[in-house]
């Protein structure tokens, strides 16, 4: 969603991880590479480019056959929206293009890992949709009872954090941070915008509760967001988000709220679980870190050690990929990688095939 970031050419965060991955790709020459990032990155700019076909690129010039898929997660077994593109790079020759090699044995290198993937992509693909198994749960299974210990816990530190807060306010002033240089209006005016736009007046649906434990948790910005879409989900989709549970991400503004707009036959499904607070609109809590990990295909059994705050728990979930997409990808890649390696000998003529062990 961000307008102004940086392109894989421009050399941002994305751009220097990418090449970082290269060198190690030139360097240890794995067998099998695989790379995930937001679907964005298969968009055509304003010249006709993809940034994707950057990644395809670097990997063909090295000596893989490259290939990419958008996979959703909720096609796979977990109950969340989440878009990504998965790459991947099956090794065709061990020894990769040198320095010392001429610009056409260079060439020569890219146009063989060509076309071995016009023959290997298409039988990924189709073995990923074969994979493909939509997801039968709903959200709140990969949810903890609120009765549960770890839950009460966490949401008496929630309480304790924005009690300290208060209590630093009335000590003394609170600086205000300045405004971005790129934000037009405060927060303030563009709810005051949307209300007078849908003439809402001041109906305040959702916080109207008096003396609702729940709203210590709450600033006054995330409490008239929260009105706010109340009364857009009810007025646009017939739905009391009071009664039915959803799942909304309270750091973005007004316009948009992930997890307000799902279509009638993904109710069950979770919003894109980002590093951002997510707010079940029935419960009236956020989520715990464990609990996106969860929407993530990833549970405490999983990991060596969750002995971690819940608000980096739930930063590592939203930076995660979800893990049953990575395991049907690795699955094409135990299939698939060696019979590219094979193709790519085969290719190259006979002398150079040397006989591999199979990756499975």
């Amino acid at each position: 969603m961000n307008s102004y970031r940086k392109t894989l050419e421009e050399m941002g965060q994305s751009g220097a991880t990418l090449r970082g991955c290269l060198e190690y790709i030139e360097r240890y020459r794995p067998r099998v590479v695989m790379l995930e990032n937001v679907y964005a990155i298969d968009r055509a700019d304003q010249h006709g480019l993809k940034q994707v076909n950057i990644v395809m690129e670097g990997l063909r010039a090295r000596g893989y056959v490259a290939g990419y898929s958008l996979c959703n997660s909720c096609d796979y077994y977990v109950p969340q929206i989440r878009h990504r593109i998965w790459m991947w790079g099956y090794r065709i020759s061990k020894e990769g293009p040198r320095a010392t090699m001429s610009d056409s044995e260079k060439d020569a290198i890219r146009i063989q890992a060509t076309n071995v993937g016009n023959e290997i992509n298409p039988q990924v693909q189709s073995m990923l949709r074969f994979l493909e198994e939509p997801s039968a749960l709903h959200f709140e299974d990969c949810m903890l009872p609120d009765d549960d210990p770890r839950v009460v816990e966490f949401l008496r530190q929630q309480y304790a954090r924005k009690d300290a807060k208060t209590k630093d306010q009335e000590e003394g002033p609170v600086e205000k941070k300045g405004r971005s240089k790129t934000a037009k209006l405060t927060w303030e005016q563009k709810y005051s915008l949307h209300r007078m736009k849908m003439q809402y007046q001041q109906e305040r649906p959702y916080t109207s509760e008096r003396g609702a434990a729940w709203k210590k948790m709450l600033n006054d910005r995330t409490m008239e967001l929260l009105d706010l879409k109340c009364l857009d989900v009810m007025n646009e989709q017939s739905i009391d988000p009071r009664e039915v549970p959803m799942l909304w991400d309270l750091a973005q503004s007004v316009e948009r709220v992930p997890g307000t707009r799902v279509r009638r036959d993904r109710q069950n499904y979770a919003t894109c679980i980002l590093p951002t607070p997510l707010w079940h609109t029935s419960r009236h809590r956020f989520l715990m870190g464990i609990e996106k990990l969860a929407l993530q295909g990833i549970f405490p059994e999983d990991l060596q050690d969750t002995a971690f705050p819940q608000n980096l728990l739930g930063d590592l979930a939203g930076n995660a990929f979800t893990s049953t997409v990575c395991l049907a990808n690795l699955m094409c890649a135990a299939v698939l990688a060696d019979k590219a390696a094979n193709l790519g000998c085969s290719d190259a003529g006979e002398e150079s095939c040397t006989k591999k062990p199979r990756l499975g």
